[in-house]
């Protein structure tokens, strides 16, 4: 064979290596970024579904919970109801609500501009996951309605309602507040399901075991160290109770 030829062919095989090779990095370049838009919207709808599943509690039981540990603390101070200062409760109301909003922080607004700029990313590349996605804000309705059947529930119990029992009132509100955290976890986890599914086989077990666990975290309030709370607040109380005095002479 003419080596001009073998020269043109060995050429020809290069080149057409090397647009291969080029073809193949662009594909697993392009592949990478879109897993990591993938992974990232994973990521923020995982971190929604641990947020949910946080802010599931019922803070009637922790009222009732944080009401008893008050009590059980003034009686182990020999300190009577009546002799405690005026506006305590204002203030045991606010140790509450602090309670409550750390075991339940907001989810940020930053947090959330962080996700509608994932599934921005995610539409480039699969537009109708990004819809499905972006669908689910349609369910802020079902919980809406949901808490004013609530609302609604606790209305009629307060007005103590001799023809409806408390019982019956108090069971309704449970089985609401259960229907709906049932109704969110099944729909974001299928929504977690879609993303996982476009993921890589680690990722996507990994993913499978966060979604096992469908039960309801369960808090003590005993956890949070409240005693040692309250026993600040009343050395605080009297201190002041003694500087009034003070002055008062």
């Amino acid at each position: 064979m003419d080596i001009k030829i073998i020269v043109a062919l060995v050429s020809l095989a290069g080149i057409a290596l090397g647009a291969l090779t080029s073809g193949l990095g662009y594909f697993y370049k392009v592949r990478a970024e879109r897993l990591k838009t993938t992974k990232e919207t994973l990521y923020y709808l995982l971190e929604f579904r641990a947020h949910f599943k946080a802010s599931s509690f019922s803070p009637e039981d922790l009222s009732a919970e944080y009401l008893s540990i008050c009590n059980d603390f003034f009686k182990k101070k020999q300190i009577p109801k009546e002799a405690l200062p005026q506006g305590l409760t204002q203030i045991l109301d606010q140790m509450f609500s602090s309670l409550i909003e750390t075991m339940a922080p907001n989810i940020s607004v930053d947090f959330l501009t962080a996700y509608e700029k994932s599934l921005k990313s995610l539409a480039n590349d699969n537009p109708v996951l990004a819809y499905r996605l972006r669908g689910k804000e349609a369910y802020a309705g079902i919980f809406a309605l949901m808490n004013d059947y609530c609302q609604q529930l606790k209305t009629i119990k307060e007005f103590n309602n001799e023809d409806i029992p408390p019982d019956f009132v108090e069971s309704q509100i449970v089985k609401m507040n259960d229907w709906g955290f049932t109704e969110q976890l099944e729909q974001t986890d299928k929504d977690i399901s879609l993303v996982a599914k476009r993921c890589d086989f680690a990722t996507r077990w990994e993913v499978r075991k966060i979604l096992a666990n469908k039960k309801k975290p369960v808090y003590s309030l005993r956890d949070f160290d409240i005693e040692d709370k309250l026993e600040l607040l009343l050395e605080n109380l009297m201190e002041l109770h003694t500087e009034d005095q003070a002055k008062a002479l």
